[in-house]
């Protein structure tokens, strides 16, 4: 169903009541929110599997400094912090034991 095209046609509808109008724009605004909810979850999602992704050269990023293993990682701008929160597990199967250092900018 296109809700859009919904809408219009009740809008346009001289006969409908305003009560009627104003009930379908409140469904119509419950239906838009609640998929705007769904889309910003699966963005969510996206953003911490690809953060969970190993980069091209992960042997290359653990360093070995006075003994110590060291994971430097930036992750797209503006992470969550449960992203960078999973992607913190993720590193600590890779590096065991170690530093890691994780960061986000922020805007």
């Amino acid at each position: 169903m296109n809700k859009n095209i919904d809408i219009n046609i009740v809008l346009l509808n001289k006969e409908a009541t305003i009560t009627e109008k104003q009930h379908y724009l409140e469904q119509f605004t419950e239906f838009v929110s609640f998929d705007n909810r769904k889309m910003n979850l699966e963005i969510k999602n996206l953003k911490a599997q690809i953060a969970q992704l190993p980069s091209d050269n992960s042997q290359t990023e653990i360093e070995t400094i006075n003994g110590v293993s060291v994971l430097i990682k930036e992750l797209e701008r503006d992470s969550e912090m449960s992203v960078m929160r999973s992607a913190i597990d993720q590193m600590k199967q890779n590096i065991g034991s170690g530093v890691m250092i994780l960061a986000s900018i922020s805007s």
